[in-house]
C-alpha cells in the first residue's frame, strides 16, 4: 500500500506519495546542479530547494545526498565563477598576453599601428608632440601600468631624454625627468615587485630627418648622446647600477639602423619616429619577447 503523507498541516486538501516527492524533488535539484551553474540561477534553485524540503519534510535526505553531490562534482553555487559567456575559450597564443605598452610618443605610435591585430595590447605612449622624457613616463607609470594589472609591461623611453640640454653621459642625470636609467630601472622594479613581467627596449636610429635634425640644432650631440645609450643599455650589468634580470632587453635600434630603409627614409618619416612600415619591422622582435614568457589567457 503507497503511504501518503500531509504537505502542510494546513494543506490536508493536498496530498502527494512521498515516493513521487522524493522523484520530484530529486529531479528538481538535480536540474539545478547540472544545468543552472550561472550564480543568478544557483540562488534560484536554492530557493526551490529550501521550499521543497520544508513542504516534504520527510524527503530532505533525497535533497541533502544530491546536493552534496552536486557541491563536490558541478558547483551549484558554492564557489562558482561569474563568466558572462559560459561557452569555453580556448587559449590564446603566448604572444598574446596582456600587455601594457608605455613611453613617448613612439610607444603610441607603434601600438596604434599594430593594435587592431593584438587586441590585448594596451597603449599607454604618450601622444605625440608632446616630448616625454622618461621621469614623465615614471611619474605615470602607476596609473597607467601598475594598476591595471597586466601581465607584461613594455617599457620605451629615452628619446626626448638624450635631447635634452645637458644629458650626462652615459645615462642621464641623478635625479629628474632625465634620469633615464634610474627612472627605467625604478620602472622595472615597481612591475616585477607587482608580478609583471618586463620587457624594455633600446631607441630607434636618432636620424636622418627632419626631427632628428630639429633636434640636433637644438641640443649638439643628441645623436652622439642616443647611440651611446643604446650602446650601454645593451650591457648586462645595465650601466653599473644593478643588474636587471628582471627584464627582456629587445634592441630595436640595432634592427632598424642595420637595414638602409632607415637611412634612405623608407622606415621613418622624420628621422625619430617610424612610420607604419618601421613599426612593421619592430614587431617581430617585440612578439618574440612576449612570447618568450610563454604566458596564456582567456579572451
Amino acid at each position: 500500500m503507497v503511504k501518503v503523507v500531509s504537505i502542510n498541516p494546513g494543506l490536508d486538501a493536498v496530498r502527494l506519495p512521498l515516493r513521487f516527492q522524493d522523484v520530484f524533488l530529486s529531479l528538481v535539484v538535480l536540474l539545478v546542479a547540472s544545468g543552472f551553474i550561472a550564480a543568478g540561477w544557483a540562488l534560484v534553485g536554492a530557493l526551490v530547494l529550501a521550499t521543497k524540503v520544508l513542504l516534504f519534510g520527510k524527503a530532505i535526505r533525497w535533497a541533502m545526498a544530491w546536493f552534496l553531490l552536486c557541491s563536490l562534482f558541478v558547483g551549484c553555487g558554492s564557489g562558482l565563477k561569474p563568466h558572462a559567456n559560459l561557452t569555453p575559450q580556448p587559449d590564446l597564443e603566448p604572444g598574446d598576453a596582456r600587455t601594457v605598452f608605455i613611453g613617448d610618443e613612439i610607444t603610441f605610435g607603434f601600438v596604434q599601428a599594430e593594435q587592431a591585430t593584438h587586441p590585448l595590447w594596451i597603449n599607454a605612449g604618450a601622444l605625440p608632440g608632446t616630448d616625454e622624457t622618461s621621469g614623465q613616463t615614471l611619474a605615470r607609470f602607476q596609473a597607467d601600468v601598475i594598476d591595471l594589472h597586466p601581465d607584461i609591461a613594455h617599457i620605451l623611453v629615452g628619446t626626448f631624454d638624450v635631447a635634452s640640454h645637458g644629458w650626462p653621459t652615459p645615462c642621464g642625470t641623478n635625479s629628474g625627468n632625465t634620469a633615464t636609467c634610474l627612472n627605467l630601472q625604478a620602472m622595472i622594479q615597481m612591475a616585477t615587485a607587482a608580478n609583471i613581467k618586463v620587457i624594455y627596449g633600446t631607441i630607434p636610429p636618432f636620424g636622418p630627418g627632419p626631427l632628428a635634425t630639429e633636434l640636433e640644432v637644438a641640443e649638439p650631440g643628441a645623436s652622439g648622446n642616443a647611440d651611446l645609450f643604446d650602446r650601454n643599455l645593451s650591457l648586462v650589468n645595465g650601466f653599473q647600477i644593478s643588474p636587471w634580470s628582471e627584464g627582456t632587453l629587445v634592441d630595436y635600434q640595432t634592427a632598424l639602423f642595420a637595414d638602409s630603409n632607415w637611412v634612405n627614409g623608407v622606415w621613418t618619416d622624420n628621422g625619430i619616429d617610424p612610420n607604419d612600415a618601421g613599426y612593421a619591422a619592430m614587431l617581430p622582435l617585440t612578439e618574440a619577447a612576449i612570447a618568450s614568457f610563454h604566458i596564456h589567457r582567456h579572451l
